[in-house]
């Protein structure tokens, strides 16, 4: 098996929308799977950051810069949320300032933006 994240996940969309990108975002995923040992290219996720669903589960959450990627927005959806009538309702969040700071800084440097 190799190191791709294939299943279903939160991200947290890290792009602006440029000319000539329509449709694509750059996004890095965000694990319930602590890293074996933390490094500069892991952050910790509060769960306050995390759409309803997904930040009332236990554990914490860790933004995995080294695995950002290019995807089409067509891959992404908002989180639902089933209610009591059955009906789904989607939600986003978004990260604090300093939680994107430092998403920021791990991205600069995996990518050896310095």
């Amino acid at each position: 098996m190799g190191a791709e994240m294939v299943k279903t996940r939160p991200v947290i969309v890290v792009s602006r929308v440029l000319h000539g990108r329509h449709g694509m975002a750059t996004v890095v995923p965000v694990s319930m799977t602590p890293p074996a040992e933390p490094r500069r290219w892991h952050v910790l996720v509060p769960a306050s950051s995390m759409p309803r669903g997904w930040s009332e589960k236990p554990g914490d959450r860790w933004a995995k810069c080294d695995m950002v990627g290019t995807v089409s927005l067509e891959r992404l959806s908002m989180a639902g949320i089933r209610r009591r009538e059955g009906k789904l309702h989607y939600t986003t969040a978004e990260v604090d300032v300093h939680t994107l700071r430092q998403i920021r800084d791990a991205l600069a440097y995996i990518l050896e933006l310095f």
